[in-house]
């Protein structure tokens, strides 16, 4: 089978993620991501239950993915073992560019046509690196889980220049290879400083972030430093709808050691934390049409249709029962709704974890300052949309 694009062992620009059970979100994700222009994916699964492995183990029969299982021990946790176990990988020594990205995270790009040739346009040949911030979507009182691309039926979301909880900062970076030797969740670790000289990090502001080759930071800052949304943001849909997020916590996180997971939060904080309907978001919606063309061709791959049916089977009747079995749940979530900025937020500061603060919005005028420190052209930086966003400070 040919797709065009991508081709079978294409690695120039890769993907890497770990995940267990997301079988029936594997073809979506890889399909709007090749619809951008990302051409290669590296997927290290472990203890899976819905058939996640043999859906991706038939994708990497046609080149289009690189499986291994990340069986245990995971002396450092899943995500972070498979990490390290991946950097050996020929999909990963051979990738021009690199980006981590969870099946729950969609780089939408806001400039151009909403590529990566788009973007790659605007930025130059001098950049080696961009990072993007999350932009954190609820689940848009949607309640089953379905077969419609996430990027439909999800288009609701925090504030484009919201700060408070300490997660809407969080960002996620796409890097030109050999530069660092470790992978990280949200960016590139241990930088190697001979080629500091040829070297350039951004924001999605186009402001440099060359900082961070010396400091692991993995948020952006309440000043504007690190924040940027002119180039694009990661699409984050952490919950999907309230069947997929109560699998997901019943399943269990990749990070156990993040401060909303069991042990140091309820489900309930991680809903109030992530369930952000105050902005419609749909500038990713233009690939839709794309992705769905790259969708059916993965589905016609032999025995793939298989496996993502009964991995949504698995889903399906699995959220059923917990439904059946956990009724205080559903109720309580439903009770809870979406968030509010004036609402009281979890607060896990005493695990170690950034304290949630007062500041709700991110300053438009320091945001506007910063633009005239940006890399990119002036002709982008002058459609930002800082210029039109309601600062309310």
């Amino acid at each position: 089978m040919s797709l065009n694009p991508p081709k079978a062992h294409d690695y120039s620009r890769t993907l890497i993620t770990v995940m267990k059970d997301e079988a029936p979100y594997i073809v979506d994700w890889l399909s709007y991501h090749f619809s951008i222009g990302f051409t290669h994916a590296v997927v290290l699964t472990n203890d899976c239950s819905d058939d996640t492995d043999k859906l991706l183990r038939k994708l990497g029969a046609e080149g289009l993915v690189t499986h291994k299982n990340n069986a245990a021990p995971h002396p450092r946790g899943p995500q972070k073992t498979g990490y390290n176990r991946m950097r050996k990988l020929d999909a990963v020594i051979n990738a021009d560019w690199l980006m981590s990205l969870d099946v729950d995270e969609y780089l939408r790009i806001d400039v151009g046509n909403g590529t990566i040739d788009a973007l790659f346009d605007v930025i130059g040949s001098d950049i080696s690196a961009v990072s993007f911030v999350w932009q954190l979507f609820g689940n848009n009182d949607i309640t089953e889980i379905s077969e419609q691309p996430i990027i439909e039926q999800f288009d609701k979301a925090a504030h484009p220049l919201q700060a408070r909880p300490y997660e809407c900062l969080g960002f996620k970076t796409l890097y030109k290879n050999g530069y660092f030797s470790k992978i990280g969740t949200h960016r590139p670790n241990d930088f190697d400083e001979t080629r500091i000289k040829d070297f350039e990090w951004i924001d999605a502001d186009g402001c440099s972030q060359k900082i961070f080759t010396k400091h692991r930071h993995w948020m952006s800052h309440f000043t504007g430093l690190g924040f940027g949304t002119t180039l694009g943001r990661i699409n984050h849909y952490a919950l999907r709808s309230t069947k997929s997020f109560a699998n997901k916590w019943d399943r269990g996180f990749v990070h156990q050691n993040a401060p909303t997971v069991r042990g140091k939060g309820t489900a309930f904080d991680y809903w109030k934390l992530f369930n952000w309907n105050t902005t419609r978001e749909i500038g990713i919606q233009k690939h839709i049409d794309r992705s769905n063309e790259i969708k059916a061709q993965l589905l016609n791959i032999k025995r793939v249709a298989h496996f993502h049916d009964s991995g949504l089977n698995f889903h399906m009747d699995k959220a059923n029962t917990f439904a059946k079995s956990h009724p205080e749940f559903f109720k309580k979530i439903h009770e809870l709704g979406h968030s509010h900025l004036n609402d009281d937020l979890p607060d896990f500061s005493k695990h170690g974890c950034p304290p949630i603060g007062t500041r709700h919005y991110v300053n438009t005028a320091n945001l506007n300052k910063k633009l005239s420190q940006s890399l990119l052209p002036k002709k982008v930086t002058e459609n930002t949309t800082y210029s039109v966003i309601v600062n309310h400070e």
